[in-house]
């Protein structure tokens, strides 16, 4: 959007919880639709030319604004940290040359939505709406702090309040994510069905079509989460997260060989921690765990480089070092996680398999079970809570919650489902 009209939730936006590329509160422009192709090109070309301009006329203070809307558009393409503070010091600047300037309080908005400071992302759209009480985006980035902190219902009313000042992509995929948490999932579909239409930047359409794929990957469906994947990567051909979702398709339908092979490619080009640990989870399912290592040493150096550029990352952190890591550092993690975020069904489901993986699955239990409130399809978190129900001796509760993980997407993961698989088997 110019002057950040539009604000889209990219990635994993619609089903968070299955790990995707996460940069909520991530901006995009309004230019007409150049070709997909040429996409990272005009990035490129956006950053030089406010560079270029700000070098001749520095007090300029609506083109350093704009500058770090261009940041974090980059941020939000590449993975890459970094631009995170690039953006931050630029809306600074722009903030000092016109102190109030609503565009660069908006955006500082979506940068702390984008490194998951939810508080802060709140606190700077509650005033940028203070300012313009039409400020579409600003509504777009309250929805996007106040689901970061697990204020559901606040979070669907400032959704609706930007559908009713500005329809269009970034206002449907907020439905979208909205009806997905509550397990609305044709409602979801429709909503982001809405958001391609809608769309008129190649990414947006992008974004849109990966969470179409996502929803269709957590219920099972093995082809149409394939089309929407495909989809994706035609509106832009190197679209990371849709190249991710891919490669797990591939998995699936029993190319393992390929999949491995586009994934190595892909972590090289975008080392995000989320591809990263797709990979290594691959790579470990199939046996070569010394490899699977390596790639879990390069989560652990993406997430640091990701802490040191100011981006929270504890949920995720506690969910990969249950898993991959020592439990201690895991609880640690959650427990910070919690701590900031106790309502999150995010957090709680992190912070419930840290609990069960640190031998406190009695603790863990009431936890895990609220995060699944909402009604969230997801078999990966179902995995997650049914395990703990059978540690913790429910075993009926456990094969019903293991048994609704069937019935969604019973592949969703070739080194987690397998256990999952086996541990209902044993309970019936």
């Amino acid at each position: 959007m110019q002057r950040l009209a539009r604000v889209s939730l990219t990635g994993a936006a619609v089903l968070a919880l299955a790990g995707g590329l996460v940069a909520v509160g991530a901006t995009t422009d309004d230019r007409p639709d150049g070709g997909p192709d040429r996409s990272a090109l005009e990035r490129v070309d956006d950053i030089t030319r406010l560079q270029a301009h700000l070098v001749r006329v520095p007090e300029d203070h609506v083109s350093w604004s704009e500058l770090g809307d261009a940041y974090l558009r980059e941020s939000r393409s590449t993975a890459d940290p970094t631009f995170y503070v690039k953006a931050e010091a630029t809306y600074a600047k722009a903030l000092a040359l016109r102190p109030g300037h609503a565009p660069a309080i908006t955006g500082s908005a979506a940068l702390a939505a984008a490194r998951q400071d939810f508080g802060a992302a709140l606190a700077l759209a509650d005033r940028a709406l203070a300012a313009d009480a039409s400020d579409a985006a600003a509504y777009g980035i309250r929805s996007d702090a106040l689901n970061g902190l697990g204020r559901y219902d606040e979070a669907r009313a400032a959704a609706q309040q930007m559908t009713e000042l500005r329809p269009g992509t970034a206002a449907s995929t907020r439905a979208a994510y909205a009806l997905a948490l509550r397990g609305d999932v044709d409602g979801a579909r429709a909503a982001l069905e809405e958001a391609v239409r809608a769309a008129t930047d190649p990414e947006d359409a992008a974004d849109a079509q990966y969470c179409l794929g996502q929803l269709a990957w957590d219920e099972g469906d093995l082809p149409a989460a394939r089309a929407a994947y495909e989809a994706g990567l035609e509106a832009v051909t190197d679209h990371a997260a849709s190249r991710g979702g891919l490669a797990e398709v591939l998995v699936a339908e029993g190319d393992t060989e390929l999949a491995l092979d586009q994934l190595e490619e892909l972590v090289e080009e975008v080392p995000a921690p989320r591809l990263l640990v797709q990979y290594g989870e691959l790579l470990e399912a199939t046996g070569d765990t010394e490899a699977a290592q390596e790639q879990y040493d390069a989560v652990r150096a993406a997430q640091q480089r990701q802490v040191e550029n100011g981006r929270d990352v504890d949920t995720e952190r506690a969910l990969f070092e249950a898993d991959h890591g020592e439990p201690e550092d895991a609880l640690e993690a959650a427990q910070a996680a919690y701590a900031k975020r106790p309502q999150s069904v995010f957090t709680q489901d992190a912070y419930a398999w840290a609990l069960h993986k640190a031998g406190r699955t009695r603790d863990a239990l009431p936890v895990a079970r609220a995060a699944l409130r909402l009604g969230l399809r997801s078999p990966a978190l179902h995995a997650r809570v049914g395990t703990i129900e059978a540690a913790a001796g429910e075993r009926g509760a456990a094969r019903a919650t293991l048994l609704r993980m069937m019935t969604l997407n019973p592949e969703f993961s070739p080194l987690h489902a397998p256990p999952a698989q086996e541990l209902l088997a044993s309970l019936s």
